[in-house]
């Protein structure tokens, strides 16, 4: 990523550094507040803008849903009646993807990087390419 090269991937590679920063401070701050709840001290002033992402994400589903319905409703008239469940997918989706996020990112901070070694057997390709006898 140094080279003059490949300088047009850095902003592609800031997003997705920027991205699992923001799982992780998410996360932290999800246990902040609930440890905060749970010996009855005031939450810190940020964790109100966790809730602002959280109503962004509910309302960019309902109006993704709302859209969609309105462009299927001639093919399928009872698909009105998932309107309800719309906003918890997107929801569900985005807090699934935080909590992997930080799954996969933690081992890695705390392990030495080892050489990862693909050991793939050959004879069955060699065989098979050659063919018989």
């Amino acid at each position: 990523m140094c080279r003059r090269r490949s300088s047009g991937c850095r902003p592609v590679l800031l997003t997705g550094e920027l991205s699992i920063v923001w799982a992780h401070a998410l996360v932290g701050a999800a246990v902040v507040w609930t440890f905060s709840g749970v010996f009855g001290v005031a939450p810190p002033e940020i964790l109100p803008f966790l809730a602002l992402f959280g109503a962004i994400t509910v309302l960019a589903g309902i109006l993704q849903a709302a859209v969609g319905i309105w462009l299927d409703r001639r093919y399928d008239p009872a698909i009105a009646r998932q309107f309800p469940r719309a906003p918890w997918f997107p929801l569900c989706y985005w807090v699934l993807c935080v909590l992997l996020v930080v799954r996969g990112t933690l081992p890695g901070l705390w392990r030495r990087p080892r050489l990862a070694v693909w050991n793939v057997p050959r004879e069955e390709y060699e065989a098979a390419r050659v063919g018989p006898g």
